[in-house]
């Protein structure tokens, strides 16, 4: 099945807030932010992908992701 643009737009904003995350915690490790400010940046983040992002992408996009990532991790 093809994805729909609305759907390519989710999962492109998905992976963009993902990188966000990591990029605070590295911000964070390095000390240019503070513990509460990395806290709330990536509170704000998973927010927004929890509430937002997931709801438009379909549940078999979602399970592919997911096993690409628990594949990377030698997990499967």
């Amino acid at each position: 099945m093809k994805k729909s643009l609305p759907e390519h737009i989710a999962i492109m904003r998905f992976k963009w807030h993902a990188n966000m995350i990591d990029v605070v915690n590295a911000a964070n490790q390095l000390h240019l932010l503070s513990d509460d400010k990395a806290e709330r940046f990536n509170r704000n983040h998973v927010m927004i992908m929890v509430t937002d992002i997931i709801p438009r992408i379909d549940k078999r996009y979602l399970r592919e992701m997911s096993d690409k990532i628990r594949k990377e991790r030698g997990e499967l």
